[in-house]
């Protein structure tokens, strides 16, 4: 978050918790203009999301998916994302698997956001996932 807001200083950044309750959360996802996290459950939160939101989903080194390309990235939330006219960013990084923790690359991120923001093609964000799921 401090390097998203030293960025990005004229975004409103708002980071959401483990206990936030449903209606925080809808509320939260539905003024959302971009929302970054980790592959898991609480991407399911897209859902509340406005169309043309994006998702910039980190996800670890190797996936859980056999049949989702050389990573086994599962894709779920892409998916999700697609069905629910969000753009959906899939950030690899190059740690972790299913069963460990990974460690996002901050600068990327940050740069991923920035690309965002200004209205760059998905394509020119390093890193990005690109096949369809």
């Amino acid at each position: 978050m401090q390097a998203l807001r030293r960025s990005q200083p004229d975004a409103v950044l708002i980071d959401f918790g483990p206990n936030e309750n449903l209606l925080n959360t809808a509320v939260k996802h539905y003024n959302a203009d971009i929302v970054i996290g980790p592959h898991g459950a609480g991407l399911s939160n897209i859902i509340f999301c406005p169309d043309g939101a994006t998702l910039i989903e980190l996800h670890p080194r190797l996936g859980n998916e056999a049949t989702e390309g050389p990573h086994h990235v599962n894709g779920c939330h892409q998916r999700t994302a697609r069905k629910s006219a969000l753009k959906p960013i899939m950030l690899l990084e190059d740690n972790g698997t299913d069963t460990t923790k990974f460690t996002a690359n901050i600068t990327r991120v940050v740069d991923a956001v920035a690309k965002v923001r200004d209205g760059a093609d998905l394509d020119s964000i390093d890193r990005y996932i690109s096949w369809q799921f």
